[in-house]
């Protein structure tokens, strides 16, 4: 029972590119990072901190 080629193709492509953003991730994060990942929610935001202190600054937000 063979697989068709276009799935094998759709497989080994996901698979080129999940390993591609595993090496992004080790690149930005290091060696490790989905290990020490939290959960979305609870991880910190430096982005989010900072547009919150320029609200608090400025008296926007």
């Amino acid at each position: 029972a063979e697989l068709p080629e276009d799935f094998l193709d759709l497989v080994t492509r996901s698979l080129r590119l999940q390993a591609l953003v595993r090496r992004m991730d080790d690149e930005i994060y290091g060696s490790g990072a989905m290990v020490d990942m939290q959960p979305m929610a609870r991880r910190p935001n430096p982005v989010s901190d900072q547009i919150s202190l320029l609200n608090t600054a400025f008296a926007r937000g």
